[in-house]
């Protein structure tokens, strides 16, 4: 996990320049507090590469600073089965010899056999309007985990990026999630608030 952040980290990418650039663009339309009621993030990642980038990225809008972002990143971003933990508390540049930092975290991450001892339960779930799948890949397990029942408002929406049109057939009839083939930034490009 620390060697996929160290990757990045030392990588030249360009996260502006993509759907977490896309979609931090569109948050920072709204103001800190609307922001934060209204957008939860749920990522099935390990690493913490998401909230690095699109904290960043916000971080030179007009209306977030470390304080809301450490804040955001505790509150509003949840790793389905865990992460190294808060990017204030192991830094994502954090070189992967620093056992005596990470070590203490592996307890924070679960695997997919662990699955019924992980609880997913969003606070307020049924005010939910919208809920995207953005980038995810439907597995049975990951769709059961996220007890897609509890969400009793909202829609489901999200991309299948080069699916057989049956396998989007088949999620808007068995999970009611409506799907289309683009990918993950022209998804976001298209995304209305």
């Amino acid at each position: 996990i620390k060697g996929t952040e160290q990757a990045f980290s030392d990588g030249n990418y360009s996260p502006k320049e993509s759907w977490v650039g896309d979609l931090a663009e569109k948050v920072s339309q709204f103001n800190t507090d609307e922001a934060i009621e209204n957008l939860t993030i749920a990522t099935f990642n390990y690493d913490r590469t998401f909230e690095k980038h699109f904290c960043g990225l916000l971080e030179g809008s007009k209306f977030f600073d470390d304080k809301i972002s450490s804040d955001f990143q505790r509150k509003n971003i949840i790793h389905v089965y865990g992460s190294l933990g808060n990017l204030s508390d192991v830094p994502f540049e954090l070189e992967n010899d620093k056992f005596d930092i990470i070590k203490n975290r592996h307890e924070e991450i679960k695997l997919i056999d662990e699955i019924e001892r992980i609880p997913f339960d969003i606070p307020d779930a049924s005010k939910y309007k919208k809920v995207h799948f953005i980038g995810f890949g439907y597995d049975v397990q990951n769709l059961s985990l996220l007890n897609l029942q509890q969400f009793t408002s909202a829609s489901f929406y999200g991309t299948a990026y080069k699916y057989p049109k049956e396998k989007i057939k088949c999620l808007k009839t068995s999970y009611k999630i409506d799907t289309i083939d683009k990918t993950c930034r022209k998804y976001i490009k298209a995304l209305i608030f």
